[in-house]
């Protein structure tokens, strides 16, 4: 099927099976063309973008669509190759595809465009760069399944561009070689989020997470455990570019050279930030909240990384996140007893210790939560408990307190620390600037705000003699 030149059908509820074609296999959307693709399946078709191709402004929404067994003959994806496009794909299944040239990408290939990747499954895919997906622009993976993907770069995703966005996702089972057991990641911005990245392994670098030469990665409230390294960094290999962890459990992961902390995040060149987080081996993240217990997971033998009773990592995150989602990996909300956990899976369970600092009958987190206590250096502790200082007593602590020995101001205003910006006569000349400061209301003043003398000449009108 070949749909071009502004063309925009509805295909629902048909197979394309079997089909080969030059240089395109079962379809090809082309020149403006963007149909609506809806529970169909394409499969054991072959030639380059095996199964579908799109290019030049072709924006074809594509819904229940499942892909399996189709066969990239030449260098494009197995499944899908899209080049200058901006595809949105939902609830989708990509299994079984392959790509044998060197451009990669098993079941989707994307050049020069935006992917929307929501509620989907990609299983078994394969390809020199790229398992399931590779992408040279801006991806957005919402809420889909990785498994026993294969690569070289990237056995689930080899990802470029500007953006690279994964949401809810998880990227489990990929043993194989080169750099990147989950996501290999150049020159883009990468943003992890509610994902769990769980025994992949690579020969190279990043058993879990490889990202060069961009400016930055950020993990919020992410599950990377038991993934392993030939070389550095069975969890996070960050070389070039800042690196933030928060909220996150990073734990189990082997490299085969750096141990401890360093085969957990390792990075070179740029910041490192990680805060509110379980580290396995924590020593040089000394950020704020990080632990290095055990985390107590359910039972990580059979997959089941959800935190257990007493876990550690249990309220023990930071509420003051910036990004954090309102809803975990399977929609549950984020914030159950008025504190975040640490990781992708929210758990229902209380804190272990009943905290009440202030004696107000209150749990210090839910004090916090519900702003009957100030908490002004997000510590999740009630600024009155301490250990911070409030020297002037005021309620603030010095941290936070603009005028630290002023007990009537908390920022210096106009008039600066220890003088009440006060303008008693309404003169709009602050007291402390006025020789008049009692000069009757309305009257008109000079610059030090005293009332001008009628015999005096104002003659430009300013009230300045």
């Amino acid at each position: 099927m070949h749909n071009l030149n502004n063309s925009h059908p509805t295909v629902s509820d048909c197979t394309f099976s079997g089909n080969r074609a030059h240089p395109r296999g079962g379809m090809a959307n082309t020149t403006s063309s963007s149909p609506a693709l809806l529970n169909y399946t394409l499969s054991g078709n072959s030639r380059g973008g095996a199964a579908m191709y799109i290019s030049n402004n072709s924006h074809p929404l594509i819904n229940s669509r499942s892909s399996t067994n189709n066969t990239a003959e030449w260098n494009y994806s197995g499944a899908l190759w899209s080049i200058s496009c901006d595809p949105m794909i939902i609830a989708c299944t990509g299994e079984g595809n392959s790509a044998t040239g060197a451009f990669g990408g098993g079941a989707i290939l994307n050049a020069n465009g935006y992917v929307q990747l929501m509620d989907c499954a990609l299983i078994g895919n394969q390809s020199s760069h790229g398992g399931a997906l590779r992408s040279s622009r801006d991806v957005q993976l919402l809420g889909s399944t990785f498994e026993t993907n294969s690569s070289h770069e990237g056995g689930a995703c080899n990802l470029g561009g500007r953006s690279c966005i994964a949401d809810s996702c998880t990227f489990r089972q990929y043993d194989g070689s080169g750099n990147g057991g989950a996501t290999y990641t150049v020159a883009a911005e990468l943003t992890i989020t509610n994902c769990v990245i769980t025994e992949n392994s690579t020969t190279g670098n990043g058993g879990a997470v490889y990202h060069r030469f961009s400016s930055g990665i950020a993990i919020t409230n992410g599950r990377l455990v038991n993934n392993t390294a030939g070389g550095v960094a069975g969890g996070v290999y960050a070389g070039g570019g800042g690196v933030g962890v928060m909220n996150s459990i990073i734990q189990g992961n082997e490299g085969g050279v750096e141990g401890g902390e360093m085969a957990q995040v390792f990075h070179e060149g740029g910041a490192a930030m990680v805060a509110y987080s379980c580290i396995e081996g924590l020593s040089a993240y000394s950020g704020s909240g990080n632990i290095r217990d055990e985390p107590a997971f359910v039972d990580v033998a059979n997959g089941d990384l959800r935190l257990a009773v007493g876990s550690p990592c249990v309220n023990s995150g930071s509420t003051y996140a910036a990004g954090l989602p309102a809803e975990d990996i399977e929609g549950a909300a984020h914030i159950q007893n008025c504190r975040v956990d640490m990781g992708a899976y929210e758990s229902s369970h209380t804190p272990g210790e009943f905290l009440d600092c202030n004696g107000n009958s209150m749990d210090d987190d839910c004090d916090v939560y519900a702003e009957s206590s100030r908490d002004c250096n997000e510590n999740h502790i009630p600024d009155e408990c301490g250990p911070d200082e409030d020297t002037d007593g005021d309620g603030v602590i010095d941290e936070c307190n603009g005028c630290p020995n002023d007990p009537h101001k908390i920022d210096p205003g106009v008039c600066g620390c220890g003088t009440p910006d006060t303008d008693s006569d309404g003169d709009s000349v602050y007291d402390w600037d006025g020789q008049c400061p009692n000069a009757p209301t309305g009257a008109p003043v000079d610059s030090h705000g005293c009332p001008i003398d009628d015999n005096n000449d104002d003659e430009g009108g300013d009230r300045v003699v």
